[in-house]
């Protein structure tokens, strides 16, 4: 019999169907193993959403003072820049990445990109990586490696930009 409140459950045995739903999709929410690179219909307007956004979060990050106390944060919002940009390329392919590791396959879907830059796009993979120790390691970067960052920012952002924004209009 069931309460007033149809999602107040009184006896025992009708949790039977949610805890067999967990453990039937259980595998589906511990993400472990290889990246997965699922197929989808491309999305040109989230792609453009996510490229206005991440333009927008780099060129705010550029006017923050670097200093010792705003080091982590440009670093974070000049990565995740990045990131959306990449995500925004996978999308207009009609690719997702999800699991461990899908940041490296998005990096790498931008750095696969037929383009010059005054830096190399591998150096991508090493923002990946400070990023990292920064929120798993309590890493605090240094003033010096948040010029860095804006200097490769600078160089490798815009026309990462473009590049996408030419896929965006095909």
């Amino acid at each position: 019999h069931r309460s007033k409140h149809p999602y107040i459950l009184e006896k025992e045995s009708e949790h039977q169907p949610l805890q067999q739903h967990r453990e039937r999709n259980r595998s589906g929410r511990i993400f472990r193993g290889a990246p997965v690179i699922k197929t989808i219909i491309p999305n040109p307007a989230k792609a453009q959403s996510l490229l206005l956004a991440a333009e927008h979060q780099v060129s705010y990050s550029k006017t923050i003072a670097v200093s010792e106390e705003a080091t982590p944060i440009i670093i974070k919002e000049i990565y995740d820049s990045f990131l959306m940009t990449g995500e925004a390329l996978m999308l207009l392919r009609g690719k997702h990445a999800q699991s461990k590791g899908h940041h490296r396959i998005i990096l790498n879907e931008l750095i696969t990109l037929p383009i010059n830059t005054s830096r190399p796009l591998e150096n991508l993979k090493t923002l990946q990586e400070l990023r990292r120790k920064i929120l798993y390691d309590g890493y605090h970067p240094t003033i010096t490696e948040a010029h860095d960052v804006l200097s490769l920012a600078d160089a490798c952002f815009p026309p990462l930009l473009e590049a996408v924004k030419k896929e965006v209009k095909k």
